[in-house]
């Protein structure tokens, strides 16, 4: 009976993995009460195979379809449909380990719960990279700036901590100081956190922000700076003309 309770116990823990990094990986939130009915119908099962696994053997796939399925249904096929091929693929995945691990004869429970617990920190690990490269892509905006007929074109990133503007409140957009733009206006003094110190601040004829499938004119100062990228400018910008 130990026996069985254990098969049980790892087998449920196995479920809620798989299912937990599905999810986790999508993006979406799990369904609790779809959970626990896939979780009692997964123990029902295991406990009717290891008792009966003549007559159910021929039956192990169905079963196996339907329970994994359980807990990712929703309107949404599409997105059921990578929820439960994700499932699937970890399912692979650590049976082929576990097969190999169990032929070389260095089995145990211990190693399945290794294995869990990798699975888990490698799914964080690129579920963690993959959010922070889609709030990187989301906070790029392609720039327009037109200066003595000329037109230039940069991939601005919006910085929602640069909130400098000048005594009328206006922007500052920071270009990258390999190229120089625009006409020289004014000095502004800025407070960093060791000193204070003088800004110049530029003047292009026309500044656009692209958003959607439009470009907004935009009334901005121009700066200039060592950036990594092309520009930075304030969540300001960001929402109608300014």
């Amino acid at each position: 009976m130990e026996y069985i309770e254990q098969i049980i116990f790892f087998n449920v823990v196995i479920h809620l993995v798989f299912i937990f990094t599905s999810n986790l990986l999508v993006g979406v939130k799990g369904h609790k009460f779809l959970i626990i009915i896939s979780i009692l119908i997964d123990a029902v099962y295991v406990v009717l195979y290891l008792l009966i696994p003549y007559k159910l053997e021929k039956y192990t796939y169905l079963f196996v379809i339907f329970i994994s399925s359980i807990p990712f249904i929703r309107k949404n096929i599409k997105e059921m449909m990578l929820l439960v091929f994700i499932y699937y693929i970890q399912n692979f995945c650590l049976g082929g380990i576990s097969e190999i691990i169990y032929v070389s004869n260095f089995f145990n429970f211990n190693q399945l719960l290794l294995l869990l617990f990798l699975i888990i920190v490698f799914v964080l690990i690129y579920k963690n990279k993959y959010c922070f490269n889609i709030h990187m892509a989301k906070n790029k905006f392609e720039i327009l700036i037109t200066f003595e007929n000329k037109k230039y074109k940069f991939k601005g990133f919006l910085d929602t901590g640069n909130l400098l503007t000048d005594e009328a409140f206006i922007p500052v957009v920071f270009l990258n100081s390999k190229q120089i733009i625009g006409r020289y206006v004014k000095k502004i003094d800025v407070q960093t956190v060791a000193i204070k110190r003088k800004m110049e601040l530029y003047k292009v004829d026309e500044f656009y922000i692209k958003e959607g499938k439009r470009y907004i004119k935009k009334d901005v100062y121009i700066a200039y700076s060592s950036l990594s990228f092309d520009a930075m400018f304030g969540p300001s910008l960001i929402g109608g003309l300014k």
